[in-house]
Formats: C-alpha cells, structure tokens, sequence
C-alpha cells in the first residue's frame, strides 16, 4: 500500500501566462497553513506531495469543471477565452499531474491511499464555532475508504489524543472535490481517496503543540500503511 499526498489550498503565485491581466490581484488574507502541514506530513511520512502552487482565488483545482464556484470572485466575470486561459495553465496540468501519480503507483503497487490535505475555519459559515479538529472526508459507500478512516480513527485515538476527529465533516466525501473525481477516474481499480480536513485553530499556529498533532497524525497514517515514518516533526 502506498500513499500520495495532495494539497490543492496555499498557493500564492500567478502563471506568466496571465501577466496581461494588469488588474488581477491575490488578497494578502488568502495564506492557507494547508501547504505547510501537507509539506511537513509528506518529509514525515517519505512520500510524494503534488501541491498546486497557484492562488486558489483564481481558480478552485479541487472543483470539477462545471461547478458554479471553480472561478474566483474576479476571474469569474473574466470573458470566456480568459477564463479558458485559467483552466489550460492551471486547472487541466495539475488535475492530470494527480491522475498520473496516482497511475503511476498503482502500477507498482497493490493499493493506493490519496489524502488531499485541506483546511477549514473555525466558525462556519452561519457564524457557528466548529468544534472538530480534524475532518476526514470519504465516500461511505466505498466500503474500502469507510475502513480506512474507521482504522486511521483508531490510531489517532492513541497517537494524537488531543484532536477531536469527525468523519466526512465539515463536508461529506461524496461532495464535488479532486478525491471524488478520482474515485470515479479509477473506478474499479485499488483507490482510496481522503480528504484529510484541518482546524485552521490549531494548523495555522506554529506551535508544540501543532508539531506534537503532526507527529500523531503521521504515526496514525503510518501504522495503517506499514511504512516508516521520519521521528521528528519542525
């Protein structure tokens, strides 16, 4: 069994192939720890990260193509050869850098587990405090994914006891994302895909106490796949 991390939040720059968009702008409130913790869990952890390195403001990678939110606030209101411009340069190349990873190892090997490493707020959109620290996304009716996040439950009851873990919150796994794409891209074949969901309470402070919920994340991951993970988290 192997693992392939994905992070689709974090991203800042802006391809060149968009520089004649002179109004474009990236909010300076837009930095997502989702990139620092996926990049942390894939040194730990000794496996591939694929992160998208561009603004999740100019177009949402983890949306399907049809999805009335894939475009920004400003790109959205783009015209269409602009808006295409978006999905040639940043949307079509990173959804098939996923798709060939994920190819790739399950060509070597017997199974693959995909986590896609996401952030959430701490209050929802209503205003209500979210009191979960980790989400973990998944398909109930895929029989292999349901296991997968009962186990890794487990684990991180003893590794990380200091997270409040929920399953498919606060979103379900069966919900438009890049995991549920791929599930249907690899259909029939050994995938498992996660949508791994973290408290930006606790994952955008880079504290002891981040560092010691990192440590237990991996060890959780790690007993489940059978691979050595790296001792100590920054």
């Amino acid at each position: 069994m192997s693992v392939l991390l994905s992070c689709e939040q974090g991203g800042q720059s802006i391809p060149p192939e968009l520089s004649f968009r002179e109004d474009l702008e990236i909010p300076a409130v837009c930095h997502d720890p989702a990139s620092e913790v996926a990049g942390e869990l894939s040194r730990l952890l000794r496996v591939p990260l694929i992160q998208n390195k561009h603004a999740s403001s100019l177009i949402d990678v983890r949306l399907s193509s049809h999805h009335r939110d894939l475009f920004g606030k400003q790109t959205r209101k783009w015209k269409p050869d602009d808006r295409q411009r978006l999905l040639d340069t940043i949307y079509f190349p990173y959804r098939e850098k996923v798709r060939s990873a994920i190819s790739h190892q399950l060509s070597r090997q017997p199974y693959v587990v995909h986590l896609s490493v996401q952030t959430f707020g701490l209050r929802s959109k209503s205003g209500k405090i979210r009191r979960t620290d980790v989400g973990l996304s998944y398909d109930p009716s895929h029989d292999d994914e349901v296991d997968f996040c009962l186990d890794l439950i487990d684990e991180m009851y003893d590794a990380a006891p200091m997270l409040r873990v929920r399953r498919n919150y606060p979103r379900r796994g069966s919900s438009d994302s890049i995991t549920k794409s791929m599930r249907s891209e690899f259909r029939n074949q050994p995938y498992i895909g996660i949508e791994l969901m973290l408290n930006r309470a606790w994952s955008e402070r880079k504290t002891a106490l981040r560092a010691e919920a990192i440590r237990g994340i991996t060890l959780a991951i790690s007993q489940i796949v059978n691979i050595t993970a790296v001792a100590n988290a920054a």
